[in-house]
Formats: C-alpha cells, structure tokens, sequence
C-alpha cells in the first residue's frame, strides 16, 4: 500500500504437478501484477493481470496464457 487511496501487488508462483489418472507431469509459472484503489474507506477496487505459462507432456509442450480479473471489496 503505497498511501491510503493506491497499492500494488507483483507475485511470482511455480507449481510442479502430477495427475496420476493421465500419467501427466509438469509444472507451471505465473507472474502477477495487482493494482488496487480504494475508492471509500469501505469500497476498494483491484485490478488483475497474470501470466501463465504451462509446461505439460499431455498438452504438446509449453503453452502460455494471460488473463485478466476486476474485483471489488466491500468491508462493513
């Protein structure tokens, strides 16, 4: 949180998988980046853009995806 209206979230995961059903292994990796604005001391408001990228044998390789959320946060 930057100051009381802005703040912003940058987050790194990895997830190394198994489906035993498909006899699939790989592993993922995300990049996210989040910013949020509070519109009221009660009302806040976060964007979101994350970008995957999916390693897989069952999928032919490594294929990416991006993806985008809006969400809004109401405390009382």
């Amino acid at each position: 949180q930057f100051n009381n209206v802005f703040g912003l979230t940058l987050r790194y995961s990895h997830e190394d998988f198994e489906v035993d059903a498909f006899g699939d292994k790989g592993d993922t990796n995300r990049f996210t980046l989040s910013p949020s604005f509070s519109v009221t001391d009660n009302l806040t408001i976060l964007l979101e853009y994350s970008h995957v990228n999916l390693d897989s044998a069952n999928i032919g390789g490594s294929k990416d995806a991006d993806e985008v959320y809006a969400e809004t946060i109401f405390n009382f």
